[in-house]
């Protein structure tokens, strides 16, 4: 969502990133991640 990113790019500390974007090393160096139940899948397919 366009408006998620425009929002979260003005906090210092939130990196943004599409499912297709994301790499293992993304998902293992935050300590907290929001991810959308499609993005989840979307993951689950390229490292499952």
């Amino acid at each position: 969502d366009d408006n998620v990113i425009l929002s979260a790019r003005n906090i210092p500390t939130v990196r943004t990133a599409t499912s297709n974007a994301i790499n293992v090393y993304d998902i293992v160096k935050y300590d907290t991640l929001v991810i959308t139940k499609d993005a989840v899948a979307q993951i689950e397919e390229v490292y499952a």
